[in-house]
């Protein structure tokens, strides 16, 4: 399958990006790691993984809760597009990397791993 979003990325002196068109900006809700969802290669939602769940108290229940609700996000719109795990910065998607289903959980288990540890550790 030819990815219409994969066309889209650009080598930047730091990273890979997707450089956002002024309709897509409306969409863009902040720096950070979030899952991004394409129709035809245009970015139509965002999802923030660290708005996904409250990051307190249980750092193991919390990474396992935002995992749980983020693949739930995931398998709702896999039929709609393609999903891309984006660190947004200044209104580009850096780092994109598709989220293929059945491949991509630990990957994404150790995003928000890594999310929920820097949190509760440097919090």
């Amino acid at each position: 399958m030819h990815s219409k979003v994969a066309i889209r990325i650009e080598q930047a002196p730091a990273c890979e990006i997707i450089k956002l068109t002024e309709a897509e900006k409306d969409i863009y809700s902040g720096a950070g790691r979030h899952l991004a969802m394409f129709k035809d290669g245009v970015l139509t939602e965002l999802l923030d993984l660290s708005s996904v769940a409250e990051i307190a108290d249980a750092p193991h229940a919390e990474a396992n809760d935002i995992l749980t609700k983020a693949l739930a996000w995931m398998e709702e719109r896999y039929s709609l597009g393609e999903i891309w795990l984006v660190m947004c910065s200044c209104y580009e998607l850096c780092e994109p990397v598709p989220m293929i289903r059945f491949e991509c959980e630990a990957r994404l288990g150790r995003v928000i791993g890594d999310m929920v540890a820097e949190h509760w550790y440097d919090g």
